[in-house]
């Protein structure tokens, strides 16, 4: 496995909110995770610190258990509501969360939210995960484009976060080839680079690092001048 992770603080804020977390286990099982916090300035980096956390204690062997990271983000997702609750200061905290768990030629994932995972294999881009607002929403409706839908004002409201107090976190499983190219990124980065953009950086013979940077530099041309997170691991 072979992989590069990139988390560069968005061009109009004072902190990174984005966490991200890359773990290899003794019997070959990767964990690749990603979540973005938001609401308070405080509250957002500690919402998604927590997610983290959670994710990084759990014991290798409960990594590839059906219903585990489940029942871990509804947790964490009563924990940070509990912790929103009692102090003013982190009212609204919350964060997005995406994390898959690979093992051999197949994969375990859980979603919330708007950030992604994207497999990247024969040359073709798959989206797995479905952000969770509402511009999105409008497009699975028919009644938005997909360009309409990356500039839309509903990318900003979220159906669902960790840290809501009822969190309903989305799973699924995927096979995949050996090569594979796994991407998580925060909404930081996949709003502002297309597929196209995006399938030709990947596309080419570069290290990760490279390709990271590459993206890094697309979006910021873009205008992005959000917090910009992303993981990429060939497995």
């Amino acid at each position: 496995m072979e992989s590069f992770a990139l988390s560069d603080m968005g061009l109009k804020r004072n902190e990174n909110q984005d966490r991200r977390l890359v773990k290899e286990t003794p019997d070959g099982a990767v964990l690749l995770a990603i979540a973005d916090g938001m609401g308070s300035s405080a509250g957002g980096g500690i919402a998604a610190q927590m997610i983290m956390d959670g994710l990084d204690a759990m014991p290798d062997h409960d990594l590839t258990a059906g219903g585990i990271m489940e029942k871990l983000v509804q947790q964490t997702d009563q924990a940070i509501f509990c912790k929103a609750s009692e102090d003013a200061c982190f009212e609204d905290m919350g964060a997005t969360l995406t994390a898959v768990v690979v093992r051999g030629s197949s994969a375990q994932w859980v979603h919330v939210g708007d950030s992604r995972l994207v497999l990247f294999e024969n040359g073709r881009l798959r989206y797995v995960t479905k952000d969770q607002n509402m511009a999105w929403f409008l497009y699975d409706e028919g009644e938005i484009t997909a360009e309409e839908a990356r500039r839309h004002p509903g990318l900003r409201l979220l159906d669902q976060c960790v840290g809501a107090g009822d969190c309903e976190p989305v799973t699924g499983a995927l096979e995949f080839s050996p090569g594979a190219l796994f991407m998580l990124t925060t909404d930081g980065v996949h709003d502002h680079i297309t597929p196209k953009a995006l399938t030709a950086i990947l596309s080419g013979p570069e290290s990760l690092e490279h390709k990271a940077q590459a993206i890094l530099r697309r979006i910021r041309d873009d205008g992005s001048t959000d917090d910009a997170t992303m993981v990429l691991a060939v497995i």
